[in-house]
């Protein structure tokens, strides 16, 4: 952590770069867990095929609610689905809302981060280029 605005040119890249490849790594792991976490849960749908479509119906609208509505409200992509999803709990629009979250949710925000990371990455670059010292 830097102590004050006195820091050196030295500590301040330091500490940025630091900070920049734990950022990095933090993208990375998410990515990679994200990816799991949807293989999971097309395993889950596969394995739930024998359930009855009332136990479908119980854990559809058991999950939905436990998902915040201001949430979805903030997620418009999937916010269909989800509609969808309490008028109609079928394994096709569980596979299509877990298709949507895994597109439009989870690659969407890897994106943005990797995003702001490459931006912050290219800071530092120029920075390290302007000021060498």
């Amino acid at each position: 952590m830097l102590k004050n605005s006195t820091d050196s040119w030295s500590d301040l890249k330091s500490h940025y770069f630091y900070n920049l490849k734990t950022l990095q790594t933090a993208i990375t792991i998410v990515h990679n867990s994200s990816i799991e976490l949807t293989r999971l849960y097309s395993e889950i749908i596969r394995k739930s095929k024998t359930s009855s479509p009332e136990t479908m119906k119980q854990f559809v609208h058991s999950w939905i609610k436990k998902i915040d509505t201001d949430y979805v409200e903030l997620l418009p992509d999937i916010k269909e689905d989800y509609k969808k999803i309490i008028s109609d709990p079928t394994e096709e629009s569980l596979e299509n809302l877990g298709f949507k979250i895994q597109q439009k949710l989870q690659k969407n925000s890897i994106s943005k981060l990797d995003a702001y990371h490459v931006t912050l990455n290219a800071f530092y670059k120029t920075w390290k280029e302007m000021w060498p010292n």
